[in-house]
């Protein structure tokens, strides 16, 4: 939540000629609800079965893509495990001080799992060891944009690094 997925993936697409897809937007048309909706109607378990499913369906597509996932997607072993079969997984690793940075005001009240600062952070503290499951890990610095970390990821594609664990140093 809050480390940039849907803004540095859009500006990935675009650099990589590939279509974007943003999957809590997927998840939204879907259900014709908002997530935050979803969440308070529903419930979480409701909302990671829509998200499964959408990413089981994104994950069918034939063309390449770039696909911003959830902060939570990462959490469902079934959702790794598709990520893997089908692409490159990346764990953009902003730290907790930034994430709260950018989700300052508006931002926080629009995200139904940021109760307050304290759950936020434990929340970040638990996802981290699924996000760490992931082939590459990008440390997004404060003071890089989502087009800066985009281009960065996308020298790292097309050099054909080995995608297991590898780790961009900080600015």
């Amino acid at each position: 939540m809050g480390a940039g997925k849907t803004a540095v993936g859009s500006c990935l697409a675009k650099l990589m000629n590939r279509e974007f897809v943003d999957l809590d937007r997927t998840v939204k048309t879907e259900a014709k609800m908002a997530i935050a909706d979803i969440f308070s109607e529903r419930g979480e378990e409701a909302f990671r079965s829509l998200e499964t499913a959408a990413l089981g369906s994104v994950a069918g597509r034939e063309q390449d893509l770039v696909v911003a996932t959830g902060g939570g997607t990462a959490t469902r072993v079934a959702n790794v495990e598709l990520m893997r079969s089908t692409g490159t997984s990346v764990w953009l690793d902003a730290p907790f001080e930034e994430i709260l940075n950018r989700l300052d005001g508006i931002g926080r009240t629009q995200r139904p799992l940021f109760g307050s600062v304290a759950e936020a952070r434990r929340l970040y503290e638990a996802r981290r060891d699924a996000y760490a499951a992931a082939d590459l890990r990008i440390d997004v610095a404060a003071d890089a944009s989502p087009e800066e970390t985009a281009k960065r990821l996308q020298r790292i594609l097309s050099a054909g690094e080995p995608a297991n664990r590898f780790q961009t140093g900080r600015k």
